[in-house]
Protein backbone atom coordinates (compact mmCIF):
# COMPACT_ATOMS: atom_id res chain seq x y z
CA UNK A 1 0.00 0.00 0.00
CA UNK A 2 3.02 2.39 1.01
CA UNK A 3 4.09 2.29 -2.83
CA UNK A 4 0.98 2.46 -4.29
CA UNK A 5 0.10 5.60 -1.95
CA UNK A 6 3.36 7.35 -2.87
CA UNK A 7 2.65 6.74 -7.01
CA UNK A 8 -0.67 7.93 -6.42
CA UNK A 9 0.89 11.34 -4.81
CA UNK A 10 3.08 12.09 -7.65
CA UNK A 11 0.12 11.47 -9.94
CA UNK A 12 -2.03 13.86 -8.70
CA UNK A 13 0.65 16.24 -7.47
CA UNK A 14 1.88 16.82 -11.56
CA UNK A 15 -2.15 17.32 -12.73
CA UNK A 16 -2.90 19.51 -9.78
CA UNK A 17 0.64 21.54 -9.75
CA UNK A 18 -0.07 21.70 -5.71
CA UNK A 19 2.08 19.77 -3.02
CA UNK A 20 -0.69 17.90 -0.93
CA UNK A 21 -0.41 15.37 1.67
CA UNK A 22 -3.02 12.97 0.87
CA UNK A 23 -3.65 9.26 0.96
CA UNK A 24 -5.09 7.77 -2.81
CA UNK A 25 -6.69 4.96 -3.54
CA UNK A 26 -6.11 3.24 -7.30
CA UNK A 27 -7.48 0.82 -8.69
CA UNK A 28 -6.91 -0.59 -11.99
CA UNK A 29 -8.14 -3.84 -14.34
CA UNK A 30 -9.69 -5.48 -18.00
CA UNK A 31 -13.44 -5.33 -20.11
CA UNK A 32 -18.91 -4.09 -20.95
CA UNK A 33 -20.97 -1.51 -18.80
CA UNK A 34 -24.15 -0.84 -17.87
CA UNK A 35 -26.04 1.86 -17.62
CA UNK A 36 -24.83 9.52 -9.08
CA UNK A 37 -24.38 15.09 -4.35
CA UNK A 38 -26.58 16.53 -5.56
CA UNK A 39 -26.11 20.52 -6.24
CA UNK A 40 -25.58 21.93 -2.87
CA UNK A 41 -27.99 24.77 -1.50
CA UNK A 42 -26.10 27.45 -1.63
CA UNK A 43 -27.07 31.16 -0.57
CA UNK A 44 -28.83 32.95 -3.30
CA UNK A 45 -28.84 36.79 -4.18
CA UNK A 46 -32.36 37.89 -3.02
CA UNK A 47 -34.20 38.77 -6.00
CA UNK A 48 -35.31 42.44 -5.39
CA UNK A 49 -38.10 42.69 -7.65
CA UNK A 50 -40.96 40.45 -5.50
CA UNK A 51 -43.25 41.67 -3.21
CA UNK A 52 -44.45 38.08 -3.83
CA UNK A 53 -41.35 36.59 -3.24
CA UNK A 54 -42.14 32.96 -2.11
CA UNK A 55 -38.77 30.96 -0.85
CA UNK A 56 -38.61 27.52 -1.75
CA UNK A 57 -35.87 24.77 0.01
CA UNK A 58 -34.03 22.33 -1.72
CA UNK A 59 -32.17 19.72 1.13
CA UNK A 60 -28.80 18.97 0.16
CA UNK A 61 -26.07 16.88 0.17
CA UNK A 62 -24.78 15.63 4.34
CA UNK A 63 -22.45 18.18 6.22
CA UNK A 64 -23.36 20.89 3.66
CA UNK A 65 -25.76 24.34 4.55
CA UNK A 66 -29.50 23.61 3.38
CA UNK A 67 -30.53 27.30 2.10
CA UNK A 68 -33.30 28.61 -0.09
CA UNK A 69 -33.61 28.96 -4.05
CA UNK A 70 -35.45 32.45 -4.27
CA UNK A 71 -38.62 32.95 -6.63
CA UNK A 72 -39.65 35.93 -7.52
CA UNK A 73 -43.63 35.27 -8.98
CA UNK A 74 -44.98 31.84 -11.06
CA UNK A 75 -43.00 30.43 -13.98
CA UNK A 76 -43.53 32.10 -17.18
CA UNK A 77 -45.56 29.58 -19.70
CA UNK A 78 -43.14 28.85 -22.49
CA UNK A 79 -45.48 30.73 -24.52
CA UNK A 80 -44.82 33.83 -23.27
CA UNK A 81 -41.08 33.75 -23.25
CA UNK A 82 -39.18 36.54 -25.05
CA UNK A 83 -36.28 36.43 -27.49
CA UNK A 84 -34.15 38.75 -29.20
CA UNK A 85 -34.53 35.55 -32.47
CA UNK A 86 -37.07 33.47 -31.39
CA UNK A 87 -38.48 30.82 -34.36
CA UNK A 88 -41.76 29.28 -34.32
CA UNK A 89 -42.69 26.08 -36.42
CA UNK A 90 -40.42 26.60 -39.31
CA UNK A 91 -37.37 25.66 -40.86
CA UNK A 92 -34.50 28.00 -41.67
CA UNK A 93 -30.71 28.14 -41.40
CA UNK A 94 -29.12 30.98 -39.14
CA UNK A 95 -25.73 32.51 -39.13
CA UNK A 96 -25.80 35.36 -36.92
CA UNK A 97 -25.12 36.44 -33.20
CA UNK A 98 -27.58 37.11 -30.87
CA UNK A 99 -27.66 38.96 -27.46
CA UNK A 100 -30.21 39.13 -24.66
CA UNK A 101 -29.68 41.98 -22.17
CA UNK A 102 -32.73 41.78 -19.75
CA UNK A 103 -34.87 39.84 -17.52
CA UNK A 104 -36.67 36.71 -18.88
CA UNK A 105 -35.14 37.08 -22.60
CA UNK A 106 -33.97 34.40 -24.48
CA UNK A 107 -31.02 35.24 -27.03
CA UNK A 108 -32.43 32.35 -29.11
CA UNK A 109 -35.47 30.96 -28.60
CA UNK A 110 -36.53 27.86 -31.22
CA UNK A 111 -40.11 26.67 -30.39
CA UNK A 112 -43.66 24.79 -31.82
CA UNK A 113 -41.64 22.15 -33.93
CA UNK A 114 -39.22 24.48 -35.72
CA UNK A 115 -35.91 23.36 -37.49
CA UNK A 116 -33.03 25.41 -37.31
CA UNK A 117 -29.38 24.93 -37.51
CA UNK A 118 -27.00 28.01 -36.30
CA UNK A 119 -23.62 27.89 -37.56
CA UNK A 120 -20.71 30.23 -36.15
CA UNK A 121 -22.98 32.45 -34.18
CA UNK A 122 -22.08 34.33 -31.00
CA UNK A 123 -24.57 33.86 -28.32
CA UNK A 124 -24.79 36.07 -25.11
CA UNK A 125 -26.43 36.50 -22.01
CA UNK A 126 -26.70 38.85 -19.40
CA UNK A 127 -30.09 39.92 -17.00
CA UNK A 128 -30.99 37.95 -14.60
CA UNK A 129 -34.11 35.55 -13.86
CA UNK A 130 -37.29 37.06 -12.17
CA UNK A 131 -37.68 32.84 -11.00
CA UNK A 132 -35.14 30.62 -10.54
CA UNK A 133 -37.14 27.79 -10.48
CA UNK A 134 -38.94 28.89 -13.70
CA UNK A 135 -34.99 29.16 -15.22
CA UNK A 136 -34.40 25.68 -13.55
CA UNK A 137 -37.28 23.42 -14.71
CA UNK A 138 -38.38 24.85 -17.68
CA UNK A 139 -35.61 27.28 -19.30
CA UNK A 140 -36.60 30.78 -18.51
CA UNK A 141 -34.18 33.22 -19.57
CA UNK A 142 -31.92 30.28 -20.66
CA UNK A 143 -29.45 31.98 -23.58
CA UNK A 144 -30.75 28.88 -25.78
CA UNK A 145 -33.76 27.93 -25.33
CA UNK A 146 -34.87 24.58 -27.82
CA UNK A 147 -38.58 24.39 -26.31
CA UNK A 148 -40.77 21.77 -28.31
CA UNK A 149 -38.28 22.94 -31.05
CA UNK A 150 -35.41 21.00 -32.76
CA UNK A 151 -31.96 23.04 -33.04
CA UNK A 152 -28.35 22.23 -34.11
CA UNK A 153 -25.44 24.08 -33.27
CA UNK A 154 -22.19 24.30 -35.13
CA UNK A 155 -19.02 26.24 -34.28
CA UNK A 156 -20.83 28.44 -31.71
CA UNK A 157 -19.84 30.55 -28.45
CA UNK A 158 -22.68 31.01 -25.61
CA UNK A 159 -21.42 33.46 -22.69
CA UNK A 160 -24.17 33.81 -19.89
CA UNK A 161 -23.62 36.82 -17.40
CA UNK A 162 -26.68 36.33 -14.78
CA UNK A 163 -28.14 34.55 -12.37
CA UNK A 164 -30.07 31.87 -13.50
CA UNK A 165 -29.26 32.08 -17.01
CA UNK A 166 -28.86 28.44 -18.49
CA UNK A 167 -26.43 28.41 -21.67
CA UNK A 168 -28.19 25.66 -23.55
CA UNK A 169 -31.81 24.48 -22.34
CA UNK A 170 -34.05 21.74 -23.93
CA UNK A 171 -37.73 20.97 -22.59
CA UNK A 172 -40.50 19.10 -24.28
CA UNK A 173 -40.38 16.04 -26.30
CA UNK A 174 -40.11 17.36 -29.39
CA UNK A 175 -37.50 19.97 -27.75
CA UNK A 176 -33.95 18.74 -29.18
CA UNK A 177 -30.39 20.54 -29.66
CA UNK A 178 -27.13 19.35 -31.33
CA UNK A 179 -23.95 21.16 -30.41
CA UNK A 180 -20.49 20.13 -32.41
CA UNK A 181 -17.28 22.37 -31.74
CA UNK A 182 -18.89 24.79 -29.57
CA UNK A 183 -17.68 27.13 -26.61
CA UNK A 184 -19.89 27.53 -23.55
CA UNK A 185 -19.61 30.01 -20.46
CA UNK A 186 -21.04 30.74 -17.69
CA UNK A 187 -20.64 33.27 -14.53
CA UNK A 188 -24.02 33.65 -12.58
CA UNK A 189 -25.57 31.59 -9.84
CA UNK A 190 -27.94 28.54 -10.80
CA UNK A 191 -26.42 28.74 -14.93
CA UNK A 192 -25.99 25.66 -15.60
CA UNK A 193 -24.41 25.05 -18.76
CA UNK A 194 -26.51 22.33 -20.51
CA UNK A 195 -29.70 21.42 -19.33
CA UNK A 196 -32.73 19.21 -20.32
CA UNK A 197 -35.84 18.69 -18.69
CA UNK A 198 -39.54 17.52 -19.75
CA UNK A 199 -38.38 14.73 -22.53
CA UNK A 200 -35.76 16.96 -24.07
CA UNK A 201 -32.79 16.12 -25.62
CA UNK A 202 -29.42 17.56 -25.62
CA UNK A 203 -26.32 15.87 -27.66
CA UNK A 204 -22.99 17.32 -27.81
CA UNK A 205 -19.58 16.27 -29.20
CA UNK A 206 -16.47 18.69 -29.33
CA UNK A 207 -17.61 21.44 -26.64
CA UNK A 208 -15.77 22.97 -24.10
CA UNK A 209 -18.37 24.01 -20.74
CA UNK A 210 -16.94 26.17 -17.85
CA UNK A 211 -19.26 27.56 -15.16
CA UNK A 212 -18.07 29.55 -12.26
CA UNK A 213 -21.46 30.12 -10.11
CA UNK A 214 -23.01 28.34 -7.22
CA UNK A 215 -25.80 25.63 -8.05
CA UNK A 216 -24.07 25.58 -11.77
CA UNK A 217 -23.56 21.99 -12.76
CA UNK A 218 -21.61 21.68 -16.01
CA UNK A 219 -24.09 18.96 -17.69
CA UNK A 220 -28.08 18.95 -15.75
CA UNK A 221 -31.03 17.03 -16.28
CA UNK A 222 -34.27 17.44 -14.62
CA UNK A 223 -37.43 15.99 -14.55
CA UNK A 224 -39.05 14.07 -16.68
CA UNK A 225 -37.88 11.64 -19.41
CA UNK A 226 -34.89 13.97 -20.21
CA UNK A 227 -31.66 13.59 -21.54
CA UNK A 228 -28.08 14.76 -22.24
CA UNK A 229 -24.86 12.94 -23.83
CA UNK A 230 -21.61 14.37 -24.17
CA UNK A 231 -18.67 13.11 -25.92
CA UNK A 232 -15.22 14.14 -26.76
CA UNK A 233 -15.29 17.76 -24.55
CA UNK A 234 -14.14 19.22 -21.82
CA UNK A 235 -16.43 20.09 -18.65
CA UNK A 236 -15.29 22.32 -15.31
CA UNK A 237 -16.85 23.99 -12.59
CA UNK A 238 -15.74 26.21 -9.56
CA UNK A 239 -18.67 27.21 -7.74
CA UNK A 240 -20.22 25.24 -4.85
CA UNK A 241 -22.53 23.09 -5.38
CA UNK A 242 -21.88 22.71 -8.42
CA UNK A 243 -20.64 19.27 -10.03
CA UNK A 244 -19.84 18.23 -13.19
CA UNK A 245 -22.31 15.80 -13.83
CA UNK A 246 -25.90 16.20 -12.37
CA UNK A 247 -29.01 13.93 -13.24
CA UNK A 248 -32.34 13.53 -12.77
CA UNK A 249 -32.79 12.04 -16.27
CA UNK A 250 -30.17 10.09 -18.45
CA UNK A 251 -27.06 11.77 -18.85
CA UNK A 252 -24.58 9.65 -20.61
CA UNK A 253 -21.02 10.88 -20.92
CA UNK A 254 -17.89 9.52 -22.89
CA UNK A 255 -14.23 10.65 -23.89
CA UNK A 256 -14.64 13.70 -21.13
CA UNK A 257 -12.29 15.41 -19.10
CA UNK A 258 -13.01 17.75 -15.69
CA UNK A 259 -13.06 18.72 -12.91
CA UNK A 260 -15.28 20.44 -9.91
CA UNK A 261 -13.73 22.56 -8.23
CA UNK A 262 -15.75 22.92 -4.97
CA UNK A 263 -18.44 19.88 -5.50
CA UNK A 264 -18.85 16.22 -6.40
CA UNK A 265 -17.63 14.31 -9.70
CA UNK A 266 -21.72 13.19 -10.05
CA UNK A 267 -24.81 13.14 -8.48
CA UNK A 268 -28.25 11.61 -8.92
CA UNK A 269 -31.02 11.85 -7.50
CA UNK A 270 -34.00 9.34 -7.57
CA UNK A 271 -34.70 6.98 -10.40
CA UNK A 272 -32.01 8.17 -12.30
CA UNK A 273 -28.79 7.63 -13.77
CA UNK A 274 -25.50 8.50 -15.23
CA UNK A 275 -23.37 6.59 -17.38
CA UNK A 276 -19.66 7.13 -17.92
CA UNK A 277 -16.98 6.00 -20.11
CA UNK A 278 -13.42 6.43 -20.12
CA UNK A 279 -13.40 9.57 -18.86
CA UNK A 280 -11.17 11.72 -16.69
CA UNK A 281 -13.19 13.78 -13.79
CA UNK A 282 -11.90 15.06 -10.65
CA UNK A 283 -14.21 16.69 -7.78
CA UNK A 284 -13.81 18.50 -4.76
CA UNK A 285 -17.10 17.98 -2.84
CA UNK A 286 -18.28 15.50 0.24
CA UNK A 287 -18.45 13.03 -1.57
CA UNK A 288 -17.02 11.70 -5.17
CA UNK A 289 -20.16 10.42 -6.82
CA UNK A 290 -23.63 10.40 -4.89
CA UNK A 291 -26.76 9.02 -5.11
CA UNK A 292 -30.10 9.94 -3.57
CA UNK A 293 -33.35 10.91 -3.34
CA UNK A 294 -34.25 14.40 -2.03
CA UNK A 295 -37.73 14.12 -0.34
CA UNK A 296 -39.62 11.51 0.61
CA UNK A 297 -37.76 8.12 -0.70
CA UNK A 298 -40.05 6.60 -3.78
CA UNK A 299 -39.40 3.27 -5.01
CA UNK A 300 -42.14 4.01 -7.78
CA UNK A 301 -45.58 1.37 -8.43
CA UNK A 302 -43.63 -1.84 -8.85
CA UNK A 303 -40.92 -1.40 -6.04
CA UNK A 304 -37.84 -1.26 -8.16
CA UNK A 305 -37.26 2.14 -8.82
CA UNK A 306 -33.47 3.06 -8.15
CA UNK A 307 -30.44 5.58 -8.93
CA UNK A 308 -28.13 4.45 -11.45
CA UNK A 309 -24.41 4.79 -11.64
CA UNK A 310 -21.94 3.17 -13.83
CA UNK A 311 -18.10 3.87 -15.33
CA UNK A 312 -16.36 1.83 -17.48
CA UNK A 313 -12.51 2.57 -18.27
CA UNK A 314 -12.26 5.94 -16.71
CA UNK A 315 -10.68 7.80 -13.82
CA UNK A 316 -12.56 8.95 -10.59
CA UNK A 317 -10.75 11.46 -8.42
CA UNK A 318 -12.27 12.88 -5.19
CA UNK A 319 -9.19 14.90 -3.92
CA UNK A 320 -11.56 16.02 -0.86
CA UNK A 321 -11.74 13.70 2.71
CA UNK A 322 -15.05 11.59 2.43
CA UNK A 323 -16.20 8.05 0.71
CA UNK A 324 -16.30 7.85 -3.11
CA UNK A 325 -19.53 6.39 -3.22
CA UNK A 326 -22.18 7.67 -1.14
CA UNK A 327 -25.71 6.04 -1.02
CA UNK A 328 -28.44 7.45 1.21
CA UNK A 329 -32.34 7.56 1.08
CA UNK A 330 -32.60 5.56 -2.01
CA UNK A 331 -32.18 1.83 -3.68
CA UNK A 332 -28.95 2.00 -6.23
CA UNK A 333 -26.97 0.49 -7.96
CA UNK A 334 -23.52 1.18 -9.08
CA UNK A 335 -21.19 -0.90 -11.61
CA UNK A 336 -17.85 -0.40 -12.33
CA UNK A 337 -15.49 -2.15 -15.19
CA UNK A 338 -12.01 -1.39 -15.10
CA UNK A 339 -11.86 1.96 -13.73
CA UNK A 340 -9.29 4.18 -11.80
CA UNK A 341 -10.44 5.48 -8.73
CA UNK A 342 -8.62 7.79 -6.28
CA UNK A 343 -9.79 9.27 -3.17
CA UNK A 344 -9.00 10.92 0.41
CA UNK A 345 -9.22 8.91 3.70
CA UNK A 346 -9.99 5.00 3.71
CA UNK A 347 -13.76 4.79 3.16
CA UNK A 348 -14.55 3.55 -0.48
CA UNK A 349 -18.63 3.16 0.09
CA UNK A 350 -20.46 4.79 2.64
CA UNK A 351 -24.45 3.67 2.97
CA UNK A 352 -26.42 5.52 5.42
CA UNK A 353 -29.29 7.64 6.81
CA UNK A 354 -29.20 11.48 7.02
CA UNK A 355 -31.41 14.37 6.58
CA UNK A 356 -33.00 13.49 3.41
CA UNK A 357 -36.04 11.54 3.46
CA UNK A 358 -38.37 10.37 6.38
CA UNK A 359 -36.96 8.75 9.73
CA UNK A 360 -36.87 4.78 10.11
CA UNK A 361 -37.16 4.73 5.99
CA UNK A 362 -34.48 6.94 4.60
CA UNK A 363 -31.19 4.33 4.76
CA UNK A 364 -30.00 3.45 1.11
CA UNK A 365 -30.07 0.16 -0.45
CA UNK A 366 -26.43 -0.71 -2.05
CA UNK A 367 -25.99 -3.35 -5.25
CA UNK A 368 -22.29 -2.72 -6.07
CA UNK A 369 -20.66 -4.69 -9.17
CA UNK A 370 -17.17 -4.57 -9.33
CA UNK A 371 -16.89 -6.01 -13.38
CA UNK A 372 -12.65 -6.66 -13.50
CA UNK A 373 -12.40 -3.92 -11.52
CA UNK A 374 -10.00 -3.17 -8.47
CA UNK A 375 -11.24 -2.33 -5.45
CA UNK A 376 -9.20 -0.01 -2.16
CA UNK A 377 -11.02 0.78 1.03
CA UNK A 378 -13.70 0.09 3.54
CA UNK A 379 -16.99 -0.37 3.32
CA UNK A 380 -19.40 1.64 5.68
CA UNK A 381 -23.10 0.30 6.36
CA UNK A 382 -25.41 1.82 8.85
CA UNK A 383 -28.53 0.41 10.83
CA UNK A 384 -31.11 1.70 7.84
CA UNK A 385 -29.21 0.12 5.14
CA UNK A 386 -28.42 -2.57 2.95
CA UNK A 387 -25.35 -3.59 0.28
CA UNK A 388 -24.33 -6.28 -2.00
CA UNK A 389 -20.59 -6.03 -2.89
CA UNK A 390 -20.39 -8.44 -6.46
CA UNK A 391 -17.30 -9.25 -6.91
CA UNK A 392 -16.82 -10.36 -10.94
CA UNK A 393 -14.60 -11.43 -13.69
CA UNK A 394 -11.27 -10.94 -12.14
CA UNK A 395 -12.15 -8.32 -9.76
CA UNK A 396 -9.84 -7.75 -6.24
CA UNK A 397 -10.90 -6.31 -3.43
CA UNK A 398 -8.32 -5.20 -0.17
CA UNK A 399 -10.29 -3.79 2.47
CA UNK A 400 -13.43 -4.16 5.09
CA UNK A 401 -17.02 -4.10 5.53
CA UNK A 402 -19.37 -3.15 8.36
CA UNK A 403 -16.39 -3.76 11.10
CA UNK A 404 -18.89 -2.17 13.78
CA UNK A 405 -21.43 -4.71 12.55
CA UNK A 406 -24.45 -2.38 12.38
CA UNK A 407 -25.24 -2.94 9.07
CA UNK A 408 -29.17 -3.81 8.39
CA UNK A 409 -28.32 -6.17 5.70
CA UNK A 410 -25.04 -7.02 4.69
CA UNK A 411 -24.31 -9.58 1.87
CA UNK A 412 -20.72 -10.21 -0.12
CA UNK A 413 -20.40 -12.44 -3.53
CA UNK A 414 -17.29 -13.73 -5.21
CA UNK A 415 -16.87 -15.38 -8.20
CA UNK A 416 -14.14 -17.65 -8.20
CA UNK A 417 -11.74 -15.53 -10.79
CA UNK A 418 -12.67 -12.40 -8.19
CA UNK A 419 -10.55 -12.37 -4.45
CA UNK A 420 -11.12 -10.01 -1.44
CA UNK A 421 -8.48 -9.31 0.97
CA UNK A 422 -9.40 -8.27 4.49
CA UNK A 423 -7.74 -4.79 6.23
CA UNK A 424 -9.95 -5.27 9.49
CA UNK A 425 -12.37 -7.70 11.00
CA UNK A 426 -15.86 -7.95 9.20
CA UNK A 427 -19.39 -8.76 9.10
CA UNK A 428 -21.86 -9.94 6.67
CA UNK A 429 -24.99 -11.34 6.65
CA UNK A 430 -25.09 -13.57 3.20
CA UNK A 431 -21.41 -14.64 1.53
CA UNK A 432 -21.01 -16.32 -1.11
CA UNK A 433 -17.97 -17.91 -3.05
CA UNK A 434 -17.49 -19.51 -6.37
CA UNK A 435 -14.66 -21.54 -5.42
CA UNK A 436 -15.60 -23.56 -2.17
CA UNK A 437 -12.22 -23.87 -1.13
CA UNK A 438 -12.27 -20.21 -0.41
CA UNK A 439 -8.38 -19.72 -1.79
CA UNK A 440 -10.01 -16.61 -3.01
CA UNK A 441 -10.34 -14.72 0.28
CA UNK A 442 -7.55 -13.66 2.26
CA UNK A 443 -7.61 -13.18 6.28
CA UNK A 444 -4.18 -11.24 6.74
CA UNK A 445 -5.07 -12.36 10.36
CA UNK A 446 -8.58 -10.54 10.52
CA UNK A 447 -11.61 -12.80 10.74
CA UNK A 448 -14.77 -12.54 8.61
CA UNK A 449 -17.82 -13.21 10.60
CA UNK A 450 -20.95 -14.84 9.07
CA UNK A 451 -24.53 -14.99 10.03
CA UNK A 452 -25.12 -19.13 10.21
CA UNK A 453 -28.53 -18.71 10.37
CA UNK A 454 -28.76 -17.22 6.98
CA UNK A 455 -30.19 -19.43 4.19
CA UNK A 456 -27.41 -18.00 1.79
CA UNK A 457 -24.31 -19.50 3.96
CA UNK A 458 -25.90 -22.90 4.34
CA UNK A 459 -22.73 -24.33 2.35
CA UNK A 460 -20.43 -22.92 5.14
CA UNK A 461 -22.43 -25.52 7.73
CA UNK A 462 -22.18 -23.06 10.69
CA UNK A 463 -18.25 -24.10 10.62
CA UNK A 464 -14.95 -22.23 11.75
CA UNK A 465 -12.43 -21.75 8.40
CA UNK A 466 -8.95 -20.83 8.93
CA UNK A 467 -8.14 -18.16 5.48
CA UNK A 468 -4.97 -17.87 3.69
CA UNK A 469 -2.44 -15.37 5.69
CA UNK A 470 -4.00 -15.35 9.04
CA UNK A 471 -7.21 -15.26 10.24
CA UNK A 472 -10.74 -17.09 10.07
CA UNK A 473 -14.33 -17.15 8.23
CA UNK A 474 -16.28 -17.67 11.30
CA UNK A 475 -20.36 -17.94 12.54
CA UNK A 476 -20.94 -14.86 14.38
CA UNK A 477 -21.58 -15.65 18.01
Amino acid sequence: MKNSKILTLAILASLLSTPCAWAAHKTTAAAAATSAQTETAKPAKAEKAAAKAEKTTEKTAPAETTVAETTAAEPLPADNYSAAKMVSGEKTALADSYAALVADESALLVKNGADVTLSHGAITKSGATTDVLGSKFHGQNAAVLAADGALAMDGCTIRTEADGANAVFATGSKGSVKLHDSNIRTTGASSRGLDATEGGTITADNINIGTTGIRSAALATEPSGASVTVSKSTINTSGEGSPLVYSKGTIKVSEVKGTAGASEIAVVEGNNSIHLEYVDLSGNGSHGVMLYQNKTRDNGPDGKALGRFAAKGSALRSLKEGPLFYVTNTAARIYSEMTTMQYLGGTLIRVEANQFGDAGTNGGDLTFMANNQGLYGNVSVDASSTILMDLQNGSHWSGAINTDNTGKKVDVNLDASSSWSLTADSHVDGFTDGTTALTNLKGNGHTLYYNSSSAANAWLGGKTYELQGGGYLKPEK
